[in-house]
C-alpha cells in the first residue's frame, strides 16, 4: 500500500497536484496589515512498532489526535505574527496486552508563537518558538523549541513552488522521573509543488509535498543513545478550497523514512513522524 502510496505521490508531484498554502511547508502567504486569521484543525496519526527482547516480541500502536488553533495577525503586508495552541489525545496499545504502562493521555500541549518577514517576492524568514506548556510527565510536551527556517518560493502561471531549510533547536528538559533528556536538534528540509485550477471549481487546489529532517543522536544524562540518529521522509498530497474569507485543506500523509525514528518511538515522539497521519485545517479570516 505504501508504494501504492508513493508512485501516487511521485507522479502528483511531478504533473504539479494548487496554488495554496500547503500544510507541512511554509510559503510566502501573508495577511495584509491589520487584518487577523483564526483557524481549527485536527489530525490523527498512527505509528505502528515492534520491541523484540531475547524471548518475546511485542506490537504497539501509538495514536494521536490533536487539536489546534493557529491565529495569525499581520502587522504589515510583510510582517506576520502568529500563535498556535494545541490539545493532544494520545494512547499507546500493547499486543499481547501489557498493563505495565500507563496507555493514554490528553492536555494542553506545547503552545508557539511565531514570526515571518517577507525579505522580497521570492525569500522570507521564520521563526517560531515552541513552548512547555505540556505536562512533560504525561509526554504532551518538552522543553523548549526554537524553529529557524528560510523560506524560498516562486511562481510561474498556474505553478508554484515553496522550499524551506530550516534548523530546529531542542532544549534539554527532564522527564517525570527527574531524568535529563537532551533531544537532537534536526535540520528540516521541506518543498511543496502547488497548481491552482481554474476549474472545475474556481478556489479548489491540489499540491504534493516532502519534508526530510536530519537527525543527530539524543542524549540522557549526557550519554548518547544508539539507534536514535538518521533520516524521517514524510510525504503528503493535500487539497485546498478558498472561498473568500474561507480556506479549508485536507491533507493524507505517510512516512517512508527510518522506522526507529517515528512518533512511536521513546525518544522520538516530538519529531511527529507517523505511518500515516490525516489533516483536516479550516481558517476564517477577518477583514478581507
Amino acid at each position: 500500500m505504501k508504494k501504492v502510496l508513493t508512485c501516487l505521490f511521485l507522479f502528483g508531484l511531478l504533473t504539479a497536484i494548487g496554488f495554496s498554502e500547503p500544510i507541512l511547508t511554509e510559503d510566502l502567504t501573508f495577511i495584509s496589515a491589520e487584518n487577523s486569521e483564526i483557524g481549527l484543525g485536527i489530525s490523527y496519526g498512527v505509528d505502528n512498532s515492534t520491541i523484540k527482547d531475547l524471548t518475546n516480541s511485542a506490537k504497539y500502536t501509538d495514536s494521536l489526535i490533536l487539536l489546534h488553533t493557529p491565529i495569525k495577525y499581520g502587522i504589515s503586508d510583510y510582517l506576520l505574527l502568529s500563535l498556535d495552541i494545541p490539545y493532544r489525545l494520545w494512547k499507546k496499545e500493547s499486543f499481547p496486552v501489557d498493563n505495565n504502562f500507563d496507555d493514554s493521555e490528553s492536555g494542553l500541549g506545547q503552545i508557539m508563537v511565531g514570526s515571518k518577514l517577507g525579505l522580497n517576492e521570492n525569500f522570507a524568514l521564520l521563526m517560531r518558538v515552541q513552548t512547555p506548556t505540556g505536562n512533560i510527565g504525561k509526554s504532551l510536551s518538552e522543553g523548549t523549541n526554537i524553529e529557524a527556517s528560510l523560506i524560498m518560493s516562486s511562481r510561474i502561471y498556474e505553478y508554484a513552488l515553496s522550499a524551506n531549510l530550516g534548523y530546529l533547536y531542542k532544549s534539554e528538559y527532564e522527564n517525570m522521573s527527574n531524568v535529563k533528556i537532551d533531544p537532537a536538534n534536526p535540520i528540516i528540509i521541506r518543498a511543496a509543488l502547488e497548481y491552482f485550477f481554474e476549474y472545475p471549481m474556481k478556489g479548489l487546489s491540489m499540491f504534493g509535498e516532502i519534508q526530510n529532517q536530519i537527525i543527530g543522536k539524543t542524549k540522557v544524562e549526557n550519554i548518547k543513545v544508539n539507534d536514535t540518529d538518521g533520516t524521517t521522509i514524510d510525504l503528503l498530497l493535500g487539497t485546498q478550497y478558498v472561498k473568500d474569507a474561507v480556506k479549508l485543506k485536507l491533507g493524507f500523509e505517510w512516512a517512508v523514512g527510518n522506522e526507529n525514528l517515528r512518533a512511536g518511538g521513546i525518544y522520538s515522539h516530538f519529531y511527529d513522524s507517523w505511518d500515516w497521519r490525516i489533516i483536516l485545517d479550516g481558517s476564517y479570516k477577518f477583514g478581507y
